[in-house]
């Protein structure tokens, strides 16, 4: 058993051990987000960077084992900070409390809200944190108000964005979402690890899961799925 699943085990016998102060993660994720120049992501970077300590007391829903790694193929250096912590952060399953996405789905899926207005490190104009989706997990698509990105931390995963176009994206991929825009995940070959931020409208109230299929369709072009998924040009939006 790997160091990080015996920490795991540990953890989740012995809640004391889970308090941990996630500020040097934020900060991280500052330094991720800020690779790319996707809307929301200076303001959110500078907001992130601020954080003093900021401690949290573990899983609600523990990890899928491969989560807590190794992991197939490169990982962003900022998993090197990010492995030993996955333990001890508040993962929970996303949909399950109001069954807005099936059991069978869910099961395999585990998010993190790390910043947010009712989240660990409060701010009112954002929410993120960390997302990860099992092998072989089919999350379908959904949408939702809130402009979405995703920076891939380990593993990798195929995405459908709006009318079935998809691109493989893996450690240091970026994915973008414009608000309301249909969006699916599947991951046939690998989990995937990322980190995630919702911008402009991020209450809950409107997402919608429409099903467990990813959108049908042929392949696109490396270059065709990058202009789908480029953002808006729109400015002006609050948190955008």
């Amino acid at each position: 058993m790997s160091e990080i699943r015996q920490t795991a085990r540990a953890a989740l016998a012995h809640p004391a051990l889970m308090r941990t102060d996630i500020a040097p993660l934020l900060h991280a994720l500052a330094d991720l987000f800020s690779e790319g120049e996707d809307p929301g992501v200076a303001d959110a970077c500078a907001v992130l960077r601020q954080a003093g300590a900021v401690w949290v007391e573990g899983p609600e829903a523990a990890p899928f084992p491969a989560l807590l790694g190794p992991w197939d193929g490169p990982c962003h250096p900022v998993h090197n900070m990010l492995a030993p912590l996955v333990p001890h952060l508040p993962w929970y399953a996303p949909g399950a409390s109001d069954g807005r996405i099936p059991r069978r789905i869910n099961r395999g899926l585990r998010t993190c809200t790390l910043f947010g207005p009712d989240a660990p490190y409060k701010v009112d104009t954002l929410r993120g944190g960390l997302f990860a989706q099992d092998k072989a997990v089919p999350y379908g698509i959904r949408s939702h108000a809130a402009a979405e990105l995703f920076v891939t931390i380990a593993g990798r995963a195929d995405w459908t964005v709006g009318d079935a176009l998809r691109r493989d994206v893996c450690a240091g991929g970026r994915t973008f979402h414009r608000s309301n825009v249909p969006h699916g995940s599947a991951t046939p070959d690998s989990a995937v690890l990322a980190a995630w931020i919702w911008s402009g409208d991020i209450s809950y109230d409107s997402y919608t899961y429409s099903g467990d299929a990813l959108c049908r369709g042929t392949r696109a072009s490396s270059t065709s799925a990058r202009a789908a998924m480029q953002p808006a040009t729109t400015k002006g939006a609050p948190g955008r």
